[in-house]
């Protein structure tokens, strides 16, 4: 962590670029559904290696690295773009199964494998956290990146972590119940065909 003293009008505008880097690190990871069409699909595809990992995160640290006396504004939009990013991966390490489009997506080589896939997610979900809280100089950065990621977990268009488990659930009690319906259903059917033999009978 920095230690640079900033006048206190930056972070004004900074709280304003560390809410940006929230959206822009939201919704970077769903890029390709904007722009399906406009890139060829052997460049980009959803779970695109570059958009849901810490390559942009590791730019942005780069670039603020290189250049001394950066400005507060940038580094909090990185700040805030590399946890929304690490939300949103942590969303993503729960898919329903690890096949198809959970699956890491990279460019001309195509799908990889599930093992690669978490392991490459979770890697990237340490990276940003990392760089998120690196880039920060002082104890009022360090607390807009808290609020940060408070707000991320907040506003993550996807489903909690758990919800595949409450799917699962209730997936689980549903189709026990039909099978309960249909085993009532038997007996109701066999109960009523007891009863015409009977009737016919007598």
């Amino acid at each position: 962590m920095y230690h640079e003293q900033v006048s206190p009008r930056y972070y004004i505008f900074g709280a304003a670029w560390l809410l940006l880097g929230l959206v822009v690190g939201l919704h970077l990871p769903d890029v390709d559904s904007r722009l399906q069409g406009s890139i060829p699909s052997w460049l980009l595809l959803h779970r695109s290696i570059l958009t849901h990992g810490c390559i942009v995160p590791l730019l942005l640290f780069w670039l603020a690295r290189r250049r001394v006396g950066t400005a507060p504004s940038f580094l909090l939009f990185a700040v805030g773009l590399s946890l929304a990013l690490a939300v949103h991966l942590c969303f993503d390490f729960f898919p329903r199964g690890w096949v198809g489009f959970a699956l890491i997506h990279v460019p001309v080589y195509g799908r990889t494998t599930a093992l690669f896939s978490q392991i490459w997610i979770i890697l990237s979900i340490v990276v940003c956290l990392y760089v998120g809280f690196r880039l920060v100089r002082n104890v009022l950065e360090f607390a807009l990146g808290i609020g940060g990621l408070i707000i991320s977990f907040g506003r993550e268009p996807g489903c909690s972590p758990l919800s595949p488990y409450a799917v699962g659930v209730r997936h689980g009690c549903y189709n026990g119940y039909l099978a309960r319906t249909s085993e009532m259903g038997d007996v109701a059917s066999l109960t009523t065909r007891a009863r015409r033999e009977s009737d016919a009978g007598s």
